[in-house]
């Protein structure tokens, strides 16, 4: 019976004999940890036991027994739903500050590369490079750790972070900014008036982004054209006829807008054709817009933004769409139906003119019927056609100023020479 209790005595003391010291030899685990430029050193000899309380509390973790023993202690907390950082935390105190301490200067986010539009310089594109980042692994780290333990006691592991990629590299910011569409139209016998007219709507335009799916409207964009903000009289049409109107011109800048984004492939929601043919645009490819009447909207259907410069000369004006490439070139293509000869002239007496004397007041001009449509080729290889719209462009009835006035000397124009009004 004595031997009895003296086994179960010594069974039931063999954990503070492994502790502290008695009969059985202890053993001391070490972790060395290297990540980069970065150590992580933790042993039993770095705990700081002083207080009894302490020294029973490291006897539950296991202090200074096997390295299977702990590592199987590590296991049995892992099982009871504790991650590997909270066993081994519990198992060898203060590893798991120190670990995070490593991790936290070995860890660096990625940067995605980025850019700047500027359309008003030489440069229209300003990028910056991308960079990787990196992370440590914790999970695998314990994973690796227990595995070592189970082996030895003595632990020396190298760590080797995770790359983390970017998401947007420089490469790829560059080929979707690739100009895709150019657009010009010419107003260069155009009133100082309307010229001014048609700056103050290209700078509202200029630096556009077209985010994806997101339906823009141009006369959100630009504005209403009022005298406060400095738009000006010129000719618009009303009813058929050119008449003085604040805003004049501002449809060269939506019509010359339009063709662009149907040159680079944007989808056009809203457009609206002129009752009269205009000068400055292929017939069927103009786009009409009133402040609250119509409009000109269109979507970016694509899957990255597109960028709008405009531009203009004392000649020409111009918008250019910055995107990525299209696989395909698309052309303008339209088709006079028929043509709509206007009435006779209307002709108006006028005792202003000498005798004999013609000057227009308004020209005449033919009307047509036009049908649009855009054209999808590749390597000169017609890929499909698609139909915009079949407009009617009324004729126009010239009303001709014939002179009545009686004067020996006439040396004003000849009969032959008829003045245009200016429009």
């Amino acid at each position: 019976m004595k031997k009895l209790l003296s086994f179960c005595f010594a069974f039931l003391m063999l954990p503070f004999l492994l502790i502290f010291g008695g009969s059985v030899k202890n053993e001391s685990v070490e972790i060395m940890l290297k990540c980069l430029d970065e150590t992580v050193c933790w042993s039993d000899s770095l705990l700081d036991v002083k207080t009894t309380d302490y020294q029973f509390e490291l006897q539950k973790r296991g202090f200074s027994m096997w390295h299977n023993y702990r590592a199987n202690l590590v296991k049995k907390i892992v099982n009871m739903n504790f991650s590997y950082e909270q066993a081994f935390g519990y198992v060898f105190p203060g590893l798991d500050k120190k670990v995070n301490e490593m991790v936290s200067k070995i860890d660096k986010s990625a940067i995605d590369a980025s850019f700047r539009f500027q359309p008003n310089s030489k440069q229209k594109f300003v990028y910056s490079n991308e960079r990787s980042g990196r992370y440590v692994n914790k999970e695998q780290l314990y994973k690796s750790l227990l595995k070592r333990l189970e082996k030895t006691g003595k632990i020396e592991m190298v760590i080797t972070p995770t790359t983390i990629l970017p998401k947007v590299t420089k490469k790829e910011l560059i080929s979707q900014t690739k100009l895709i569409a150019t657009f010009e139209t010419s107003y260069a016998k155009s009133s100082e008036n309307r010229k001014q007219n048609i700056r103050l709507a290209l700078n509202s335009l200029n630096g556009l982004v077209l985010k994806p799916n997101k339906v823009c409207s141009f006369n959100n964009i630009t504005g209403k054209r009022t005298k406060e903000r400095g738009y000006k009289e010129a000719n618009i049409i009303i009813n058929n006829e050119y008449v003085e109107g604040f805003g004049g011109g501002v449809c060269q800048v939506s019509s010359t807008l339009y063709n662009a984004l149907l040159l680079a492939d944007v989808c056009v929601v809203e457009s609206h054709p002129h009752s009269l043919e205009s000068s400055y645009v292929l017939s069927g490819f103009d786009a009409m817009v009133s402040f609250g009447v119509s409009d000109l909207k269109f979507v970016n259907k694509g899957e990255n933004p597109l960028f709008v410069e405009t531009y203009f000369s004392d000649e020409k004006i111009g918008v250019k769409i910055y995107g990525t490439s299209l696989p395909y070139k698309i052309t303008r293509k339209n088709e006079v139906l028929k043509e709509i000869h206007p009435s006779e002239d209307v002709v108006i007496q006028d005792k202003t003119l000498l005798l004999g004397e013609k000057v227009y007041r308004t020209f005449p001009k033919v009307g047509k019927q036009v049908k649009s449509y855009l054209e999808y080729s590749k390597d000169g290889k017609v890929l499909k056609t698609t139909r915009l719209r079949v407009q009617t462009y009324k004729p126009i009835q010239g009303v001709l100023r014939v002179g009545t006035k009686v004067e020996e000397e006439n040396n004003s124009q000849t009969f032959s020479n008829f003045k245009p009004l200016m429009q």
